[in-house]
């Protein structure tokens, strides 16, 4: 392994997002998707009609009819989401300004209420247009979110929306690097991610 690579070639954005692993790997994610939402309703529609033997209260027409019902619901959320990741576009911009908000949800009457902190980075892409990311977190410290913790204000990116990943322009100055596949930080100098194998995002 070579880990002899100099800081001034870090700088600029690496054609390896486009290479065949990483690219197969998207289309394989793809692919699952919609093999689960065509498999979810049916496994939902039979372990209904395994319930109506145990629980007599509704009919086992009624009990198919709430199966075909929720197995529609999740099929048509999955292929929203396999058509979502088919149609977010790409951009290239500057990190503005960070946010971080506590949120809630649920319902006050039943005291079921969830508190988190909605992490968000705010870009200015080269058109002149505000770019928006936010992740749930657990917690309001940065360090909690990995883009919040290796992104700073002021740095040019590239979102690579079909991997839900952002590329500095300028890593000249970084020790770690994020993995595209799995996320983890590694150590810059290395041509692949310890954790899973994929290769490092780099000029």
């Amino acid at each position: 392994m070579d880990n002899s690579y100099g800081r001034a070639q870090l700088v600029g954005y690496s054609s390896k997002i486009n290479e065949a692993e990483l690219t197969n790997k998207q289309k394989q994610e793809s692919r699952n998707l919609v093999i689960a939402a065509l498999v979810a309703p049916l496994i939902i529609v039979a372990a209904f009609q395994i319930a109506a033997f145990f629980y007599t209260e509704f009919s086992r027409l009624a009990w198919l009819i709430l199966g075909i019902v929720l197995g529609i619901i999740i099929m048509i959320a999955l292929l929203v989401q396999s058509t979502k990741r088919k149609h977010v576009t790409n951009f290239e911009g500057e990190l503005v300004k960070k946010q971080v908000r506590k949120k809630s949800s649920g319902d006050p009457q039943t005291g079921m209420i969830e508190t988190y902190y909605l992490h968000s980075l705010i870009f200015r892409d080269t058109k002149g247009k505000t770019q928006k990311y936010s992740e749930r977190c657990a917690t309001k410290e940065p360090t909690e979110n990995a883009w919040s913790r290796y992104l700073q204000i002021g740095d040019k990116v590239r979102y690579h929306a079909q991997q839900d990943f952002f590329e500095k322009y300028d890593k000249s100055n970084d020790a770690l690097l994020p993995c595209v596949e799995c996320r983890t930080l590694f150590d810059i100098a290395l041509n692949n991610c310890p954790q899973c194998n994929t290769t490092a995002i780099k000029p």
